[in-house]
């Protein structure tokens, strides 16, 4: 059972107590109105409440809180924290006078309880910490935790009702942060190359954190992003009970890539997102349990800062907290009315169904639920980013392979011949006028003439396609004045941009630009309008690490993030155009909740062929808890050209439930393996989830599998399809069992492998399909390459529900055999199976079934007709 948990500053009442403890009875503990402790120092617990599970939250007379799974309490509150008045105040229990070297003490007033309702959450019990700031104006401040005890939630908030103002803790400098004369030394960089880390093992090692690539692509994160929050509430040190195996998982920096290992560290500040800390062991129930620390509002400005030293005031480090959760501390002030809340969510079947569960209650928090699909994600594509063929602005001639346009139009054509339906084609940082050397900014919004000499609405409409419109980093000299003349209908006569100072990173330097927080409504008004009359079908926001992180306007207020994205949202909205994010923190994707027209997400880096840009699963399991899909980029299908991995990588990119997006030169696409990721009209067979890495893959490397295992599954009519993937698993006697699928199997099934040509029409039942049950696992040992240049190891099965000795394999020459984007209906009955399925006009269905009395295969089909949008297949 799942539990989520939250923190605010205020704390609630009622709860369930376990067993024999010190201290007062229920009782006892609180009486109506506030609480005056007898004797601050004592340390009775006062408020406790718990989930059906027994895992829960308690606050102590001394102010401290404790987090606990159990009989075990897991983690233990480290001191509370303030900065304001350009100092840091502390409450003076938490640190004793002689471990202060420059102590200015917080004013603890009272305890407070207080009860109440939340029209989504429901009712919630909530005790509160009452502090007062000394100085002339006596700010006021409200530490609290809530319980909700139908969502079995914790929140922790901080109130301050007044605000607060000189906050930040250092001046946001970006000159000083990198270096002198504005310029980052290239071999500093070199020597700290990136924290970009693989989302999966590496050579069977979960506990090494390496890095994927011998990157050039130092983020400007690692030098400008703070990991230390202006509030430290809650805020978090291993207790002396704290399990010996505990994991964490978390995400962090561009891309927000999975990492995880041993302890409690991996929080990361302005670059990290949710930290999920979990048992290294399952109990001998079979449990996993394990907790989820996020964000709960304000997600550009709430971080999960680390190792939150305050060297300058504590003098002792046993004082420092290892995770410290606040509004980070390059905002220079808090407004009045300030509100910060932080979730705990707890579940005892390990991270992934943790995950779910806690983006389940955020998603309905913010009423935003899990999108059903958009022509970018829903509709074959050809793209043109980096790592494709025609990847236009890496070449230092854009005519090097072709005019853009004639080029486009030549592969319409070539697959409109072939019958390849592609509905939109993505357009990189060459439509428009760049500076290839300053990370291809733009210099305007207008694609070159010299390029595409008839405009990208007529060849659009030659090509009967549309366009995904790429946006990146804008130059300094940005153009600014074809934005305004756009946008006429608003009242703002001009829009204003801000530049950032000159960086220089080892591929890339030069001086940005961004809009000013003011003008963002009006910017992307205009950004938006301009595109769709240029037939759009998206937008793609790119290097969102750059656009937040290299400019003060963005980190020093507090609003200024979420109205950037806002405005990117609305316009989007107003326009009818779904937005992919690209380069995106985890705190953007957490912000996406809020933003209707945000419908998926980069989760790799950029396709290169030889690569693993295919390594999507575990930053999956976070797009998916915030209601987005998953996108692998663009992959070359061609193994003739050089294609390494095309068939993974199209399975991968079809999983993902993003875009599906091939960049194959003309003539050389590999049509065969396009077909297996879409139906006749382009539409993807997609599972109804991205990849999931199963849950062993977090735990240590005697427990963890020997290569990558993912499963997904698809849901039609109550019943549910699961899918497993094994990449590169070096152990023989690798296996997956049945109780490690999510979500749990139910009734009995059967399994069978895709791509061996074991399971045709025709086949033998014994040849093909296997038992699975909780007695008989599955085998999915694949072998490791010998030769790098060789294409990576691996298998994919299909898992079935049996009713009445009927199973349904589906599409078994489709990388999804049965997906809800073709199946819409199946009705078994103890003599047969009916399968209602949808598709192109004119489109033969064919699939395969498993049936009580053949020992072969049973193949049936139908076809959709002109005046239908579907048909039945049966099978008695």
């Amino acid at each position: 059972m799942a539990l989520v948990v939250a923190f605010s500053v205020a704390v609630g009442v009622h709860g369930a107590w376990r067993g024999p403890r010190p201290g007062p009875q229920p009782d006892e503990l609180l009486a109506p109105g506030p609480l005056v402790m007898e004797a601050e120092n004592s340390n009775r617990q006062v408020w406790k409440r718990e989930t059906q599970d027994g895992q829960g939250v308690a606050v102590y007379s001394d102010r401290r809180y404790e987090v606990s799974i159990g009989s075990k309490t897991w983690l233990t509150s480290a001191p509370v924290l303030l900065h304001t008045d350009s100092q840091w105040f502390v409450d003076p229990l938490h640190v004793p006078v002689e471990n202060a070297t420059r102590a200015t003490f917080l004013k603890f007033k009272r305890f407070s309880e207080k009860e109440g309702t939340d029209q989504i959450l429901g009712r919630y019990e909530e005790i509160g910490l009452e502090y007062e700031v000394p100085g002339k104006s006596r700010v006021p401040m409200t530490l609290a935790v809530q319980f909700y005890p139908e969502k079995e939630l914790f929140l922790f908030k901080q109130r301050l009702p007044k605000g607060l103002k000189k906050t930040n803790t250092t001046a946001w400098d970006m000159q000083a942060t990198l270096g002198a004369d504005n310029v980052q030394h290239k071999a500093f960089l070199d020597a700290t190359n990136p924290r970009s880390f693989v989302s999966g093992v590496q050579e069977g090692n979960s506990d090494v954190e390496k890095d994927v690539f011998t990157m050039n692509w130092p983020s400007v994160g690692q030098f400008l992003a703070t990991g230390q929050a202006l509030i430290h509430f809650p805020s978090f040190l291993e207790a002396d009970t704290f399990p010996d195996h505990t994991r964490h998982l978390t995400w962090n920096g561009r891309f927000a890539t999975a990492r995880w290992g041993a302890g409690l560290g991996g929080a990361g500040g302005q670059e990290g997102g949710p930290l999920v800390l979990f048992a290294g062991e399952p109990t001998s129930a079979g449990s996993l349990p394990t907790m989820v620390l996020a964000p709960f509002d304000n997600f550009k400005s709430n971080i999960l800062g680390y190792n939150c030293t305050v060297e300058d005031f504590i003098g002792s480090p046993e004082y420092t907290a290892q995770v410290c959760a606040g509004p980070h501390a390059h905002l220079e002030a808090l407004p009045k009315q300030f509100e910060s809340t932080f979730s705990l969510s707890f579940s005892s079947s390990g991270p992934t169904d943790a995950m779910h569960t806690w983006g389940k209650t955020l998603r309905g928090y913010y009423k935003k639920e899990t999108t059903e699909g958009d022509v970018l994600t829903n509709k074959l594509s050809y793209w043109t980013d980096n790592g494709a063929y025609y990847s236009w602005y890496s070449y230092d001639n854009l005519m090097e392979k072709g005019r853009p346009a004639d080029v486009l139009m030549n592969l319409a054509e070539e697959f409109q011949e072939n019958k390849i339906p592609v509905h939109y084609y993505q357009l990189d940082a060459y439509w428009f006028k760049f500076e290839r050397e300053n990370a291809n900014c733009k210099l305007n919004w207008e694609e070159q003439s010299h390029l595409f000499p008839d405009g990208l609405k007529s060849l659009g409409e030659k090509m009967n396609s549309t366009w995904l419109y790429y946006d990146g980093p804008t130059c300094a000299k940005f153009e600014v004045e074809n934005l305004i003349a756009e946008n006429k209908e608003d009242k703002a006569s001009s829009i204003e941009m801000v530049t950032s100072n000159p960086y220089n990173l080892t591929w890339a330097q030069g001086q940005l630009a961004t809009v000013h927080p003011n003008h963002a409504k009006s910017y992307f008004r205009a950004l938006m309008k301009q595109i769709k009359e240029k037939g759009a079908a998206g937008y793609e926001i790119d290097f969102m690490d750059f656009g937040y992180l290299l400019f003060k306007h963005y980190n020093a207020e507090i609003e200024t993030a979420h109205n950037y994205l806002a405005a990117m949202n609305d316009a989007a909205v107003e326009h009818s155009l779904p937005i992919q994010y690209c380069m995106p923190l985890p705190s953007d994707l957490l912000a996406s909740v809020q933003h209707s027209a945000v419908t998926n997400a980069r989760a790799s880096q950029d396709y290169q062929i030889g690569e693993d840009n295919w390594n999507i699963a575990a930053t999956a399991l976070l797009h998916e808890a915030v209601g987005l899909r998953s996108s692998k980029d663009n992959f070359q299908t061609n193994v003739k050209n050089g294609a390494i991995n095309a068939a993974l990588n199209a399975l991968v990119a079809t999983w993902s439930t993003g875009p599906v997006g091939f960049s194959d030169e003309v003539g050389s696409a590999d049509y065969a393996l396009i077909r297996k990721t879409c139906s006749e009209d382009g539409t993807i067979l997609s599972p109804s989830h991205p990849p999931r890495p199963i849950d062993r893959t977090y735990l240590s490397a005697t427990s963890a599998p020997s290569g990558h295992i993912w499963t997904t599954a698809s849901h039609v009519a109550g019943d549910t399809w699961h899918l497993i993937l094994a990449i590169e698993t070096s152990d023989a006697k690798e296996t997956v069992g049945v109780t490690e699928l999510f979500p749990r199997v139910e009734g009995d099934v059967v399994a069978y492998e895709m791509g061996t040509g074991n399971c045709g029409k025709g086949s033998r039942v014994a040849s093909c399909v296997s038992k699975f049950s909780k007695s008989q696992s599955l085998n999915v040992h694949t072998g490791t390459r010998k030769n790098p240049s060789k294409p990576l190891l691996f298998r994919h099965f299909a898992v079935s529900p049996l009713r009445n000795g009927y199973a349904l394999l589906g599409e078994t020459d489709k990388f999804v055999p049965v997906s809800s984007d073709r199946v819409t209906a199946v009705r078994f009955a103890k003599s047969g199976v009916e399968v209602d399925v949808k598709g192109a006009e004119n489109e033969t269905v064919e699939m395969l079934f498993v049936t009580p009395s053949s020992p072969s295969l049973v193949s049936a089909r139908c076809s959709i007709s002109a005046s239908s949008q579907g048909c039945t297949i049966v099978v008695a």
